[in-house]
């Protein structure tokens, strides 16, 4: 926005203008007062607060021009951060799916998460995951395709599908489609020879776009930690130590801080050594009960309280896991990127005090009603998908 060439002031027509609020510049990990201008959807600008002197009309600030907007959210003493990021997570983990999940964790500031599906994989297969990406929801979910159907070897299991290459190539045709999930059989993927792990990643390799490996590796240090990255996983989500949080970053991987990693061990380890550019935080599985209390808003408060300061967790949770999935439209509040936003009454309890999702004020989740809730979302040979032998008395003894 700038001046007319007549020296006045140009007025410029934008949907949403946020006053006057505490805005978290992402590059430098602080805040400054500044004004939010929104419009399509999308961040159009983010100026100095325009002021006036009490005793005079000279300015203080320099908003650039004006903006004359159809909505106006006065930010006073609030603090706005982009939309929250989770990119490791399990939506069957909450024991809903999409659409219910979605009207769960969007009032507790998650915009956008990489969900992977492995357990309705595991009983459905690719349609089971198709069954998902279906359902509408206000939050924007991403997908790791399962890299492990069955979870173990089938004469082990009695698992109700089968993923291979045909299945991975199929879903690597979608955009949503953002990286392969938790790979974790470590012999098969160091294996001679042509193994399932190792087509896997040569698959997605070939699909003609950045596609990330995820990896699930505890325990696992020295020469087979260098040789599971060699193979191409560069990305751990499972539980570390100060000790590991060292070796596998300086190893080159990612690492995804869920929480049980969040001991003061490791947050310090994370600050002493200013790790931040390769560390997101993740929830991973959240249980329905711990669902009620927050969602990546938890572990971001969490993170907080074990020692981590306060802006180092918000960049944890909105830029690095957006910037490590590619998803470079969002996570940092700038113009042109998507208009996602959370804003907080403070920075101790992370409960949003609204949550705004492509420049809209998004409507508490229990505005769409029971009725809604229960509707059915797939296909009825989904709700009879348990079969075991009938139970007779024959079949219980009390052990002495």
């Amino acid at each position: 926005m700038a001046n007319g060439n007549d020296g006045g002031v140009v007025v410029v027509k934008v949907d949403l203008v946020i006053e006057n609020a505490w805005v978290y510049r992402t590059f430098r990990q602080c805040f400054e007062r500044m004004d939010i201008a929104v419009t399509g959807g999308k961040f159009f600008d983010v100026s100095p607060v325009s002021d006036f002197v009490e005793d005079s009309e000279q300015r203080v600030g320099a908003r650039r021009g004006e903006w004359e907007a159809e909505s106006v959210f006065d930010g006073t003493g609030k603090f706005v951060i982009p939309g929250l990021v989770d990119i490791h997570m399990h939506v069957e983990s909450s024991m809903t799916y999409p659409e219910e999940f979605s009207r769960a964790v969007v009032p507790f500031g998650v915009t956008t998460v990489v969900a992977d599906p492995h357990e309705i994989a595991n009983v459905f297969g690719l349609e089971g995951i198709l069954s998902f990406m279906e359902q509408e929801t206000e939050l924007d979910i991403f997908y790791g395709i399962p890299s492990s159907v069955p979870a173990t070897r089938t004469e082990m299991e009695t698992s109700g599908a089968e993923f291979g290459e045909k299945e991975l190539r199929e879903l690597l045709r979608d955009e949503r489609v953002v990286c392969l999930g938790e790979v974790m059989n470590f012999k098969d993927l160091v294996a001679e020879g042509d193994t399932k792990s190792k087509r896997f990643l040569e698959v997605c390799g070939e699909c003609g776009r950045k596609v990330r490996i995820e990896g699930h590796c505890p325990g696992l240090s020295g020469g087979d930690l260098a040789a599971f990255i060699r193979a191409g996983v560069d990305a751990d989500h499972t539980e570390q130590t100060a000790e590991s949080v060292l070796e596998k970053t300086d190893m080159g991987m990612f690492l995804e801080l869920q929480e049980k990693s969040l001991k003061e061990e490791v947050v310090e380890v994370v600050k002493r050594k200013q790790l931040y550019e390769n560390i997101a935080l993740v929830t991973d599985d959240t249980m329905p009960d711990r669902l009620m209390e927050g969602h990546l808003n938890r572990i971001v408060r969490l993170a907080v309280a074990k020692g981590m300061p306060a802006e180092k967790a918000i960049y944890l949770a909105t830029f690095t896991p957006a910037r490590r999935m590619h998803l470079d439209d969002r996570g940092i509040i700038a113009p042109g990127k998507k208009a996602d936003f959370v804003v907080l009454p403070d920075l101790e309890s992370f409960v949003p005090e609204a949550v705004f999702k492509d420049g809209k004020r998004c409507v508490d989740a229990a505005a769409e009603g029971l009725e809604n809730s229960l509707k059915k979302r797939f296909p009825d040979h989904f709700y009879s998908s348990v079969r075991c032998r009938l139970a007779l008395a024959s079949g219980f003894y009390i052990a002495s």
